[in-house]
Formats: structure tokens, C-alpha cells, sequence
């Protein structure tokens, strides 16, 4: 399951969807004075903290400044996919769906088109740059490989048992990751609110 990142409207996305992805990347790397680029989110990879309906905003990166935890989006053939940093060697970045229990293949410098650097649900804007959510990312980030690590583990082993054993084991994890960004949504609800009331 991947998180394609595309128009709403089907109508105004170009019928050459390699012309669309290709005009994506331009635009996100040569026009940095507009800001970043919204797209929206269209599956549930990402979830809980991205969510089907949700808009994105995806700044221009250099692949060297990406960290563990960061959300990224990288161009896959023709689809966009948004997914977190797990680690990193001298092949490539690792990425996987929060909401997912496959490790994602290599992805290279040239496929990365950006990073993601707020999340807008509704009327709530989730600032990804705070120094908050930069902690929060990494600590989902290591939640995420050790996940990961243990689904790996027993995929490996030749007894069916162990397999079994092994998708269980990932639930804890999955739980601790739901509740953290729960805690956090709700309290940057919070502090939006008092900000609200203070203007």
C-alpha cells in the first residue's frame, strides 16, 4: 500500500502522468520563493499521522540533510509516494508507511522529490518543522525500525509458528506508535486553540 500524493480532480491532472511528476520536481526545485508545494494525501499508509483527505505542503530538499523520522516524498515510476525515513546506507534511504509492514526498496538520491514540511487537516495545520514534531519524528522513525526489525526476524525463521508469533509481536509497537501521535495531535490542538484565543 503506498501513499500517492496527485490531485483531487482527476479532471486537471494532465493525461501524460510522467509530464505531471516531471513538472512536480521542477517546480518544487526551481521555484523556491513560492514556498512549498500542497499536494493532497490519498491513501492511509501514513496513518495515524497522515490521513486520506489530508493536504501536505513538500519543500525542496538535498538528500544529504535528510534525517531518521523525516517524511518524504519520492517518485516511484509514475506515482509519488509519501513515506518516513528509517535509516540510511551507502546504497540509499530506507522509507516505510507508518501504516504499513513492508520495508520500502532502496530509494535513491534521484528519486526523492522532497520533504514534508506541514500537514493540513481541515483547519489545523501541523507545523512538521517545530522542534517538537522533529523529536517526535524521530522517535517514530526508531519505533518504525524496530518494528520492522522484528516482523524481519521472523519472516526469516523457517518455523510457520514464529512467522505467527512475529506479526503479533508488531502490534505493540503499532499501539505505542498510535498513542504517541494521538498525544501529540491533540496537544497542538490545544496549543492552536490558546494561540486562537490570545489574537
Amino acid at each position: 500500500m503506498t501513499n500517492r500524493v496527485m490531485p483531487t480532480d482527476s479532471r486537471s491532472m494532465p493525461r501524460d502522468n510522467d509530464l505531471y511528476l516531471k513538472i512536480v520536481r521542477e517546480v518544487l526545485q526551481q521555484d523556491q520563493a513560492a514556498g512549498p508545494l500542497r499536494l493532497p494525501v490519498v491513501s492511509d499508509s501514513m496513518r495515524p499521522l497522515l490521513r486520506a483527505g489530508d493536504w501536505i505542503f513538500v519543500e525542496a530538499v538535498t538528500p544529504p540533510a535528510l534525517g531518521l523520522g523525516d517524511i518524504i516524498v519520492v517518485q516511484r515510476g509514475a506515482e509519488l509516494i509519501t513515506h518516513r525515513v528509517v535509516a540510511q546506507d551507502e546504497q540509499g534511504w530506507r522509507t516505510h508507511g507508518d501504516n504499513t509492514r513492508v520495508l520500502d526498496s532502496v530509494v535513491p538520491a534521484e528519486e526523492i522529490v522532497g520533504r514534508v514540511s506541514a500537514i493540513e487537516r481541515g483547519t489545523h495545520r501541523i507545523d512538521l518543522q517545530a522542534r517538537r514534531w522533529q523529536t517526535v519524528n524521530r522517535w517514530i522513525g526508531r519505533i518504525d525500525r524496530a518494528k520492522l526489525r522484528v516482523f524481519e526476524m521472523g519472516r526469516a525463521t523457517p518455523f510457520r509458528s514464529a512467522r505467527r508469533l512475529s506479526t503479533l509481536a508488531v502490534w505493540p509497537f503499532q499501539a505505542v506508535l498510535r498513542l504517541v501521535v494521538a498525544v501529540e495531535l491533540k496537544l497542538s490542538k490545544r496549543k492552536d486553540a490558546r494561540e486562537v484565543k490570545v489574537e
